[in-house]
């Protein structure tokens, strides 16, 4: 993947917003002479934008009280299920700030060897348990890994899109593999409660949830990829999954993490002006755990509101005041 390119993914994951003309003008050409894309990285969380962004997250904490009342009443540890749980240089987990509370467990599946060893290694947290497993349908499948691992996927290219916008032309498959597909329904038998589902397994993850059905039934947010745009040839779209999810009882909340593209064209335009995917945030609505998802909602999306409307649900269910801290300074 060229240097642009990255650059552009940094603008969107680190700064939350599209690479403007000349501040993308700029970094490449720092990238290309001096720091490298490490170095954009550096100074982009050293710069006046992101600790903004960073100081107006932290405005939205959850007050110690509450989170504290929240885990004591809980009675267990969150469980964090991590579907395509490689580490990216330029972000951090969706769900590192929930890492705070604790009393967490983690299972993360990637199998790709080199990037399961890496976040191992870079971690070393014994809350976290990594396999090697290609989550999906339980068939036999083939795996296109492609020039930039991150976008390798069960799905081919569709290039006759990708050739149509700057960001994504670059992409190549390099090879193919046949790998064999297990599912969560298998993996997590023995799990009990998922706090907190996230899948990125580029445009096979309703193929996922649908051998997913029984963990869904004990599971409270899914934080997950979807596309708006057919990146990948025969891949299900965002409606698919947004159907598929609120049929097993679960509200879409919100879109996080958009991506947009510009297209190819003679006059250089660079407006981004496609939506082509984003993250989508999905909370159960039926018999949730109130409390997992409260903190959930504060803590990873910075959504107090909708915190201590589950926390009000809460007390009407349970006869508790759990949503009285929430207005607490």
């Amino acid at each position: 993947m060229d240097i642009e390119h990255r650059i552009k993914l940094l603008y969107r994951h680190v700064l939350g917003r599209d690479a403007d003309p000349a501040g993308l003008a700029h970094w490449t050409g720092f990238a290309e002479n001096q720091g490298g894309i490490g170095g954009v990285a550096a100074a982009m969380v050293s710069s006046e934008e992101y600790l903004r962004r960073e100081q107006s997250s932290a405005a939205r904490v959850m007050p110690r009280a509450l989170l504290d009342a929240c885990v004591i009443a809980l009675g267990r540890d969150l469980l964090i299920v991590d579907v395509g749980a490689q580490k990216l240089d330029y972000e951090e987990h969706i769900y590192s700030e929930l890492l705070s509370v604790g009393a967490y467990s983690i299972v993360g599946f990637e199998p790709l060897s080199e990037k399961l060893e890496q976040r191992v290694a870079l971690e070393s947290d014994s809350r976290l348990v990594m396999l090697p497993h290609f989550v999906g349908d339980g068939s036999q499948q083939t795996f296109f890994v492609n020039n930039y691992d991150a976008t390798s996927s069960l799905y081919p290219l569709n290039e006759p899109f990708t050739q149509l916008f700057p960001a994504l032309s670059p992409l190549r498959t390099e090879r193919t593999e046949s790998v064999k597909t297990e599912t969560l329904n298998h993996l997590l038998a023995d799990r009990g409660r998922v706090d907190f589902l996230k899948l990125d397994i580029q445009g096979y993850e309703l193929n996922a949830l649908r051998c997913a059905d029984q963990i869904l039934g004990r599971t409270n947010v899914v934080h997950c990829e979807v596309e708006f745009s057919p990146i990948y040839a025969g891949q299900p779209l965002c409606s698919e999954i947004e159907m598929f999810l609120r049929g097993h009882g679960f509200e879409l909340i919100d879109l996080v993490r958009e991506a947009r593209g510009a297209y190819h064209l003679p006059s250089s335009n660079d407006s981004a002006d496609r939506l082509l995917y984003a993250e989508a945030v999905f909370f159960r609505a039926d018999e949730p755990d109130y409390l997992a998802q409260a903190m959930i909602a504060w803590m990873v999306y910075g959504k107090s509101g909708l915190a201590e409307r589950l926390l009000i649900q809460h007390d009407e269910r349970c006869g508790t005041a759990f949503a009285s801290l929430a207005r607490m300074d």
